[in-house]
Protein backbone atom coordinates (compact mmCIF):
# COMPACT_ATOMS: atom_id res chain seq x y z
CA UNK A 1 0.00 0.00 0.00
CA UNK A 2 1.14 3.77 -0.55
CA UNK A 3 0.81 6.00 1.73
CA UNK A 4 -2.37 7.46 0.67
CA UNK A 5 -3.87 4.11 1.42
CA UNK A 6 -4.07 2.86 -2.81
CA UNK A 7 -2.73 -0.24 -3.46
CA UNK A 8 0.03 -0.11 -6.06
CA UNK A 9 1.36 -3.09 -8.54
CA UNK A 10 5.00 -3.15 -8.85
CA UNK A 11 6.12 -3.18 -12.71
CA UNK A 12 9.47 -3.80 -13.62
CA UNK A 13 10.89 -0.84 -15.98
CA UNK A 14 13.57 -1.63 -18.66
CA UNK A 15 15.51 0.20 -20.87
CA UNK A 16 15.15 1.05 -24.45
CA UNK A 17 17.90 2.03 -26.75
CA UNK A 18 17.00 5.48 -26.84
CA UNK A 19 17.39 5.21 -22.91
CA UNK A 20 14.13 5.49 -22.01
CA UNK A 21 12.05 3.83 -19.72
CA UNK A 22 9.37 1.75 -20.79
CA UNK A 23 6.70 -0.53 -19.17
CA UNK A 24 7.11 -4.37 -19.80
CA UNK A 25 3.65 -4.94 -18.09
CA UNK A 26 0.23 -4.93 -20.56
CA UNK A 27 2.55 -3.53 -23.41
CA UNK A 28 1.55 -3.92 -27.54
CA UNK A 29 4.41 -4.42 -30.18
CA UNK A 30 3.82 -1.32 -32.25
CA UNK A 31 4.99 0.28 -35.49
CA UNK A 32 5.74 3.50 -35.81
CA UNK A 33 4.68 5.76 -39.55
CA UNK A 34 8.21 6.98 -40.53
CA UNK A 35 7.02 8.22 -44.38
CA UNK A 36 4.80 8.06 -47.17
CA UNK A 37 5.05 7.50 -50.87
CA UNK A 38 2.95 8.08 -54.08
CA UNK A 39 2.39 4.67 -55.55
CA UNK A 40 1.03 3.35 -58.75
CA UNK A 41 -0.71 0.08 -59.21
CA UNK A 42 -1.02 -1.73 -61.80
CA UNK A 43 -3.67 -0.39 -63.86
CA UNK A 44 -2.11 3.39 -63.49
CA UNK A 45 -3.93 4.47 -60.46
CA UNK A 46 -2.05 6.63 -57.96
CA UNK A 47 -2.41 5.51 -54.05
CA UNK A 48 -0.09 6.54 -50.99
CA UNK A 49 1.75 4.16 -49.23
CA UNK A 50 2.84 4.69 -46.15
CA UNK A 51 6.22 3.54 -44.43
CA UNK A 52 6.33 1.14 -41.40
CA UNK A 53 9.40 0.90 -39.01
CA UNK A 54 9.19 -1.96 -36.19
CA UNK A 55 11.57 -2.27 -33.23
CA UNK A 56 15.17 -2.18 -33.08
CA UNK A 57 16.93 -4.92 -33.13
CA UNK A 58 20.82 -6.33 -32.63
CA UNK A 59 21.79 -8.57 -35.73
CA UNK A 60 25.08 -10.07 -36.68
CA UNK A 61 27.32 -9.49 -39.56
CA UNK A 62 27.71 -13.08 -41.63
CA UNK A 63 30.99 -10.51 -43.12
CA UNK A 64 32.43 -9.57 -39.83
CA UNK A 65 30.51 -11.91 -37.34
CA UNK A 66 30.14 -8.01 -35.16
CA UNK A 67 26.44 -7.24 -34.20
CA UNK A 68 24.84 -3.79 -35.13
CA UNK A 69 21.60 -2.08 -34.73
CA UNK A 70 18.59 -1.73 -37.44
CA UNK A 71 14.84 -1.78 -37.80
CA UNK A 72 13.15 -3.87 -40.17
CA UNK A 73 10.62 -1.72 -42.84
CA UNK A 74 7.96 -1.93 -45.08
CA UNK A 75 5.48 -0.03 -47.28
CA UNK A 76 1.77 -0.72 -46.85
CA UNK A 77 -0.91 0.65 -49.01
CA UNK A 78 -3.54 3.27 -47.61
CA UNK A 79 -6.68 4.59 -49.05
CA UNK A 80 -5.66 8.14 -47.76
CA UNK A 81 -4.72 11.33 -49.32
CA UNK A 82 -1.14 12.87 -49.60
CA UNK A 83 -2.00 15.11 -46.78
CA UNK A 84 -3.97 12.88 -44.69
CA UNK A 85 -0.95 10.58 -45.07
CA UNK A 86 1.69 13.40 -43.81
CA UNK A 87 -0.35 13.74 -40.68
CA UNK A 88 -0.17 10.17 -39.91
CA UNK A 89 4.02 9.95 -39.72
CA UNK A 90 5.02 9.63 -36.34
CA UNK A 91 1.91 7.58 -35.21
CA UNK A 92 2.39 4.23 -33.57
CA UNK A 93 -0.17 0.93 -34.38
CA UNK A 94 -0.36 -2.07 -33.12
CA UNK A 95 1.92 -5.16 -35.40
CA UNK A 96 4.77 -5.67 -36.70
CA UNK A 97 7.44 -6.01 -39.87
CA UNK A 98 8.02 -9.57 -40.71
CA UNK A 99 10.41 -10.96 -43.22
CA UNK A 100 8.45 -13.30 -45.33
CA UNK A 101 9.79 -15.59 -48.05
CA UNK A 102 9.62 -14.64 -51.60
CA UNK A 103 10.80 -15.83 -55.32
CA UNK A 104 14.20 -14.77 -55.79
CA UNK A 105 14.96 -11.30 -56.84
CA UNK A 106 17.76 -8.73 -57.70
CA UNK A 107 18.65 -5.93 -55.42
CA UNK A 108 20.43 -2.98 -56.09
CA UNK A 109 22.63 -1.42 -52.79
CA UNK A 110 22.14 2.30 -52.94
CA UNK A 111 25.42 3.25 -51.27
CA UNK A 112 27.89 0.69 -53.76
CA UNK A 113 25.60 -0.09 -56.95
CA UNK A 114 26.39 -3.84 -56.10
CA UNK A 115 23.58 -6.25 -57.34
CA UNK A 116 22.64 -8.61 -55.13
CA UNK A 117 19.79 -11.72 -55.36
CA UNK A 118 17.11 -11.84 -52.41
CA UNK A 119 14.73 -14.18 -51.71
CA UNK A 120 12.67 -12.22 -49.15
CA UNK A 121 10.85 -8.87 -48.06
CA UNK A 122 9.03 -7.63 -45.20
CA UNK A 123 5.44 -6.71 -45.03
CA UNK A 124 2.99 -5.88 -42.02
CA UNK A 125 1.53 -7.75 -39.30
CA UNK A 126 -1.25 -6.34 -37.29
CA UNK A 127 -0.65 -7.20 -33.76
CA UNK A 128 -4.27 -9.56 -33.91
CA UNK A 129 -2.58 -11.62 -37.05
CA UNK A 130 -1.44 -15.09 -36.53
CA UNK A 131 1.79 -15.49 -38.04
CA UNK A 132 1.29 -18.34 -40.91
CA UNK A 133 4.08 -19.47 -42.82
CA UNK A 134 3.05 -17.68 -46.25
CA UNK A 135 4.55 -16.28 -49.05
CA UNK A 136 4.05 -12.67 -49.82
CA UNK A 137 3.45 -14.57 -53.72
CA UNK A 138 0.41 -16.19 -52.00
CA UNK A 139 -0.99 -12.71 -50.82
CA UNK A 140 -3.47 -10.44 -53.08
CA UNK A 141 -3.01 -6.73 -52.83
CA UNK A 142 -6.02 -5.24 -55.02
CA UNK A 143 -6.93 -1.82 -53.80
CA UNK A 144 -10.68 -0.41 -54.05
CA UNK A 145 -11.34 2.28 -56.24
CA UNK A 146 -12.35 5.40 -53.84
Amino acid sequence: MSPGGETTSKVTPRLSFAGNITRTSKSKIMVTIIGTKLSENSEGKSFVSLKLQGGTEAVQSQQTGKFYLTAKTCYIPSTFSVLEAEALVGSKIPGKVVRVATEPYAYTIKETGEIISLAHSYEYHPDEMVDTPTTAKERDYSLEER
